[in-house]
């Protein structure tokens, strides 16, 4: 068989693996928004420091694609965990502290919140496993700027439920037990997977717009 010969097939048989069932590529396109280099590049970097926070680095590749938005290709991965990457990658991940109206009780909606008391005012995350029936908690880190009025926020409020909202979706609305300055707590999660996504998006800061998913 001739080098030209072993060329080809090695080229082939490498298309057929990125092509196969447990590859993908998507665009991520900004939605509505104008945007520049710049701010695709820092939305960029933040998605892959998400999939870091949540040990999902292993196949995918992040890149700037000019002019459109943020490329992902992911390679060697099964169906589930190609979504578990889109999951983490998409959200913008804007966060609001919300009050929930006395007296309203469960299940909540938006409806049942007062405006949002603070926004942006989360440093870090990150997920700690207890045993059951807490099961995982997240630790929500507030921002060194922001501690004062968190303090005052929960502090003023002692007795009555703050709600955690990203991206227009209620995470939890507990009680409020005594003033919070530095840190909060969020559990009752699912699974732990579901608590491993949502410390990775509030790991980092939110995405300057909208993305939606685009096949490749």
């Amino acid at each position: 068989m001739t080098v030209r010969l072993l060329l080809a097939l090695f080229v082939l048989v490498t298309a057929a693996a990125l092509a196969g069932p447990n590859s993908r590529a998507v665009l991520l396109r900004p939605i509505n928004a104008e945007f520049d280099a710049d701010q695709l590049e820092m939305a960029a970097r933040t998605i892959e420091r998400r999939l870091v926070s949540a040990g999902m680095t292993a196949g995918v590749h992040v890149k700037v694609d000019p002019g459109a938005g943020i490329f992902v290709e992911m390679r060697g991965l099964e169906p589930a965990e190609q979504e578990r990457v889109l999951e983490l990658a998409r959200p913008r991940g804007l966060v609001e502290f919300r009050l929930v109206i006395p007296l309203r009780g469960d299940p909540i909606s938006l409806d049942d919140l007062a405006p949002a008391a603070l926004s942006g005012t989360v440093s870090g995350a990150e997920v700690h496993i207890t045993e059951l029936p807490v099961g995982p908690t997240v630790y929500l880190h507030i921002h060194e700027d922001h501690q004062a009025a968190f303090g005052a926020l929960t502090g003023e409020n002692i007795g009555e439920r703050l709600a955690i909202v990203m991206d227009g979706q209620i995470l939890t609305a507990p009680q409020l037990q005594a003033q919070i300055m530095g840190s909060a707590q969020i559990s009752g999660f699912a699974s732990l997977e579901e608590a491993i996504r949502i410390a990775a998006l509030l790991d980092t800061d939110a995405l300057p717009f909208d993305l939606e998913v685009v096949e490749r």
